[in-house]
């Protein structure tokens, strides 16, 4: 008896297809003399299950291609994320601030212009990149004929294009790097003319009238960028025949990242500049990723390109500052203490710790004011580190690895870390010590058992030589103070008593929250300051009053105060906070069980 033929749509497979296809035809009663392996039946069957087999996987990638959440190309996912108004970020590139000190200009002299495309160089690993000036300044004898700058890095260059008489002309810039953020468009009657009319991205909808100057881009399916002008209604159309300059930066993105010593050869009103680095190069990055579009866009069209709730926030902050590796905002009634009508926004930036003065003021001034309501306020908060200290005991079968001890040690200690780096990136990010446990002892296969401690830690750096109280929150409670060991300790730091400086250390008194400051002595140790403060177990921070250190040997993380928390299981960090785990106090210690 005959079997059905029946095709599994969800099944693609080429020899599945061919096995079915063969079964059949043996079993239809109509092909009883055949031999189905043989070359020449074989060779039609191979085209037909080839012809199923591709027709099948075609409509599979054609619907898959259909929906924003499935789509795997870039131009079907920029082609959907185009009705919902949104244009995906391009590559940005780095910007840093300069000063420009001009040389030998007399007193009186009226103030000098500093032209928009001033040109500048810097060197990376001794390759060459150049910035310039996307706006025009103006050195002024008030400020001594200084001025501070904004440059950008990339490679300029211009595309033009004559207006013709289509209906919706598209002007395509075939290039797939540039940073449309740098982009300068100009309107000239003619060829010969060198006076135009500047075009600009519309950022409200009140803005476009019938004669306003705007332009408007969008990603091609290709990866390149398209302009529209306006069409009469929806803007000013340019006449027939004139002339269209784009003028753009081709961005060489994180490449250009972290110049510090900046050159030009420009003159100024025919006066040489002197140029001083006020921040480094910072912010370049490639061009917005598939997920990242998937992710924002829907987002972005529910903004409505107005920012009210904190989501609104975050989206546009992702999707139009190229600087972002993580960020929070928070409304002001979940703020401590809540402050009503604000909203606050921590961002920390792509490889470094805070934002520039010149990230925060694009922030608020370039991204978040157009979108924002009138009455609220806005405050852009520095994020804060608390630093995990982890120190770990393992017990391993030394049959089952080649490794050392030494050697197991520091591959654990480096499991410690890359888990950190990668579940403690961002911002609301939870420490869970089950989990670090399971990667610690999936990482060996000789790990037999494992046992750790946690600590909380934070940093400061206190004004030397001067009483002051300091105030260290953390983001979990305190563990409660016990007979027989502190919960809370510190690295070394200097205390000068009757003038001589001794290497001190503070931590509670045991069985108490007061804190001490102690120095070792040929005797044991010396109480230096009995009342140092407290331990606040009511707001979980400690209270350093009075503290009047006079130095410590680690300039460049201060001193380090350490407490045990009371579930160090669960570390959940809040607002501003971020968790990072020290790997100068993470320790490893492993143990050969006989």
């Amino acid at each position: 008896m005959s079997q059905e033929f029946k095709f599994d749509p969800s099944n693609l497979d080429f020899d599945s297809i061919m096995s079915k296809m063969k079964t059949y035809f043996e079993t239809s009663g109509k092909f009883n003399d055949y031999d189905f392996s043989g070359s020449g039946m074989q060779a039609l069957m191979r085209v037909l299950a080839w012809n199923t087999h591709q027709n099948a996987l075609i409509a599979n990638m054609s619907s898959n291609e259909a929906f924003l959440d499935t789509a795997q190309l870039r131009g079907s996912v920029v082609s959907h994320a185009k009705p919902l108004g949104y244009l995906p970020r391009s590559a940005r590139s780095a910007t840093a601030s300069v000063r420009l000190t001009l040389q030998g200009v007399p007193a009186l002299t009226d103030g000098i212009l500093i032209p928009k495309w001033t040109k500048f160089t810097s060197s990376i690993d001794n390759k060459v990149y150049t910035f310039y000036t996307l706006d025009e300044a103006t050195a002024t004898n008030s400020n001594s004929y200084t001025v501070d700058v904004a440059v950008t890095e990339g490679k300029k260059l211009n595309k033009r294009f004559i207006v013709d008489t289509d209906d919706y002309p598209a002007y395509v810039i075939p290039n797939a790097e540039m940073d449309t953020t740098t982009m300068s468009v100009t309107v000239k009657d003619g060829l010969n003319t060198t006076e135009g009319e500047t075009y600009t991205v519309p950022t409200k909808v009140e803005d476009l009238t019938v004669e306003s100057t705007n332009y408007f881009v969008y990603e091609t399916p290709n990866g390149y960028y398209e302009i529209y002008l306006g069409d009469g209604i929806i803007g000013k159309e340019p006449p027939a025949g004139s002339v269209i300059d784009v003028e753009f930066l081709k961005s060489a993105c994180a490449d250009a990242d972290g110049a510090s010593v900046f050159a030009t050869s420009a003159t100024f009103g025919g006066y040489a500049a002197q140029v001083s680095t006020l921040s480094n190069s910072t912010g370049g990055s490639a061009r917005e990723g598939i997920d990242s579009i998937r992710f924002n866009a829907p987002k972005a069209f529910a903004a409505q390109n107005r920012a009210v709730t904190v989501n609104d926030y975050s989206t546009f902050i992702q999707s139009e500052a190229n600087f972002v590796e993580t960020l929070n905002v928070w409304g002001g009634e979940d703020n401590d203490p809540p402050n009503f009508g604000k909203v606050y926004i921590c961002v920390k930036p792509t490889g470094a710790e805070v934002l520039t003065d010149a990230q925060k003021t694009q922030l608020l001034d370039v991204i978040i004011a157009p979108k924002s309501i009138i009455t609220v306020g806005h405050e852009i908060v520095d994020p804060k580190f608390e630093y995990l200290e982890i120190d770990v005991n393992v017990n391993y079968d030394s049959r089952q690895t080649p490794l050392s001890s030494s050697q197991l040690e520091n591959q654990i200690k480096n499991t410690i870390l890359a888990y950190g780096d990668t579940n403690l990136a961002t911002f609301n990010s939870a420490f869970r010590k089950s989990r670090l446990m399971s990667h610690i002892d999936d990482s060996e296969s000789s790990v037999l058992t494992v046992a750790a401690d946690v600590k909380i830690q934070r940093r400061l750096k206190p004004t030397l030589n001067v009483k002051a109280r300091y105030d260290l929150s953390f983001t979990t409670p305190i563990a409660s103070v016990t007979e027989f060991d502190s919960v809370v300790t510190s690295t070394a730091f200097n205390y000068t008593v009757g003038g001589t400086s001794y290497t001190c250390y503070l931590r509670n008194k045991t069985g108490s929250t007061q804190l001490e400051v102690f120095r070792g002595g040929s005797e044991g140790e010396v109480i230096v300051v009995d009342d140092a403060g407290y331990i606040d177990t009511t707001n979980n921070k400690l209270v350093l009053l009075p503290f009047e250190p006079s130095g410590y040997p680690d300039s460049e993380d201060g001193i380090r105060f350490s407490v045990r928390p009371a579930n160090e299981n669960t570390i959940k960090p809040q607002r501003d906070l971020l968790l990072k785990i020290d790997s100068d106090t993470t320790s490893v210690n492993a143990t050969r069980e006989t």
